[in-house]
């Protein structure tokens, strides 16, 4: 009974087990995809090349007639975003069994620059009554013909998905012309109102087998915090893990629009005080009249929001995980066996002498 005891104990120290997947270690993988864009449209893909719009008073019988127009043939604008993602996955997986990767939002900046060129022009007709011997009259002035710049800028925001970022520039641009017994004055303005949302971070997941080239591929959009990932790796060996074709869905959008503020008078005779008040004139004032008005903002020129062409970025390596097929029962080696046998003999020599 004590041999029988003694191979069975030996039986059990040979046959070892073991499981596969011990030791593995979790890796934790910080990229980040960098993207810009440079000297795009502020007009969008396929939009227009140039604008320009114009405010105005009066026609060609009023007493005054005022118009301001502004346009330009060129506007650009450039960015830059990057998104920070973290990975966390086990450095080792048994052939077969599910892997999962985990990717979470670590952090975004953007930043945008536009410069527009324009340039403005504002001119005015006042025509005068014949009065007591005066003829009739008809002026024209030009009171503003310049060039000027916009430029909105959003200077590198921390940003989560889904937020918008915005700035705004403005020009005022005087201009007077003066005549005898006549003035008038003019203020146009220009706004531009640019902003920028990027919503999404798209792609690709991919293991890669490093022998051979057998592709597991699982599609990213990245919207919020955290993505999870299962692989079911069906091939033993290295698998490398990457992040690729990566690309920022946005919108963006630069809105213009201008307004002007008009102001003209006629004065003939003397002791003429406000033109636009007549009680308050003095003896002497033949005629007088005027105008003070502000237009009413226009869109210079309607632009539908347009997505800027980042870049893609290609591959981005979140490191690798070590795939080993499961290790079953070790076999017992010859000479293992034999010393059974030899145990098995003697336990029966045994039995049949206590017999």
């Amino acid at each position: 009974m004590q041999l029988l005891r003694n191979s069975a104990v030996v039986g059990a120290a040979l046959a070892v087990v073991t499981a596969g997947a011990s030791g593995a270690a979790t890796v934790t993988s910080d990229v980040t995809a960098n993207f810009s864009v440079g000297n795009q449209s502020l007009f969008g893909s396929g939009g227009a090349s140039d604008f320009g719009a114009s405010v105005g008073v009066g026609n060609s019988s009023s007493t005054f007639q005022f118009k301001a127009s502004t346009g330009a043939s060129s506007g650009t604008v450039d960015s830059k975003a990057s998104v920070d993602v973290q990975a966390t996955f086990d450095d080792m997986a048994l052939l077969g069994a599910t892997s999962n990767v985990k990717l979470s939002f670590q952090g975004a900046s953007a930043e945008f620059d536009t410069a527009l060129g324009a340039f403005m022009d504002v001119t005015a007709t006042i025509r005068t009554p014949a009065v007591i011997g005066i003829p009739a009259a008809t002026i024209p002035l030009n009171l503003v013909d310049e060039d000027y710049k916009l430029d909105t800028r959003d200077a590198d925001s921390t940003y989560s998905f889904g937020q918008t970022l915005s700035d705004t520039d403005s020009v005022s641009l005087p201009g007077t012309g003066v005549g005898i017994g006549v003035t008038a004055s003019a203020n146009p303005n220009v706004d531009q109102e640019s902003s920028l949302e990027i919503s999404a971070l798209t792609g690709k997941i991919v293991a890669t087998n490093a022998t051979s080239g057998s592709m597991l591929t699982r599609n990213v959009d990245m919207t919020g915090s955290m993505l999870d990932f299962d692989f079911t790796f069906g091939e033993q060996g290295i698998w490398n893990l990457s992040l690729v074709d990566l690309a920022l869905d946005n919108s963006f959008e630069s809105d213009f629009g201008l307004s002007a503020t008009f102001t003209a008078g006629i004065k003939l005779g003397i002791n003429c005080d406000d033109p636009s008040t007549d009680s308050d004139n003095g003896f002497g004032c033949l005629f007088d009249t005027g105008l003070s008005t502000t237009t009413s903002t226009v869109n210079v020129l309607p632009i539908s929001p347009f997505a800027l062409n980042y870049n893609t970025v290609n591959s981005l390596s979140l490191g690798a995980i070590n795939v080993a097929a499961p290790v079953g029962a070790v076999p017992l080696p010859a000479s293992a066996w034999m010393l059974l046998v030899g145990f098995g003999g003697l336990a029966a020599m045994r039995r049949r002498k206590a017999a």
